[in-house]
């Protein structure tokens, strides 16, 4: 991206505390852009995620009580899943409209990874959810999913991963 402001990297680092700081107008306009597409089929994409998680780290469908005893072939189709995608979807999508405003969206992203200790996530768990949002995005936004708009999501994704394991971090300290 022309923005001097804008490092261009191949994987931003999450450990960053400027990270958020980093995120150009052009990236929110991107990602923001990019959303109209996925919340034509919010459902649709979100239970994607979720499946391509447990792909990636099957043990991470464990954390998950109302279903981690689902077989993987019926993940899809189970009501639990899809409540479960289309929730955290949404938060996704609170997060997106909220990219214009950062002030306001990171103590959302503070005490939204301060309720996530009580489900054992760890920070560990982060890479595994990056991983699955930037592959359901590139099969979902095929062509539109360029390497710009995929430096864009990661940015974000590590912006948000960031605050998130901040909250995580402030909560089991207390």
């Amino acid at each position: 991206m022309g923005n001097s402001k804008s490092k261009n990297r191949k994987s931003a680092s999450p450990e960053r505390e400027e990270e958020a700081e980093q995120l150009t107008q052009q990236q929110i306009e991107a990602v923001q852009e990019t959303w109209k597409t996925v919340k034509q089929d919010l459902r649709g994409f979100g239970v994607k995620f979720f499946v391509r998680i447990f792909d990636i780290a099957p043990g991470a469908q464990q954390i998950f009580k109302k279903f981690n005893e689902v077989p993987k072939e019926q993940l899809a189709d189970n009501p639990e899943v899809q409540k479960h995608a289309m929730n955290v979807m949404e938060a996704i999508g609170s997060a997106v409209d909220s990219l214009d405003d950062l002030e306001a969206l990171t103590p959302v992203l503070l005490d939204l990874g301060a309720k996530h200790v009580q489900w054992d996530v760890q920070e560990k768990h982060f890479d595994i959810v990056g991983q699955s949002l930037l592959e359901t995005l590139a099969e979902g936004l095929a062509d539109a999913f360029s390497p710009d708009v995929k430096q864009a999501w990661t940015t974000v994704f590590n912006s948000v991963a960031h605050a998130m394991k901040l909250g995580m971090r402030n909560e089991r300290e207390q």
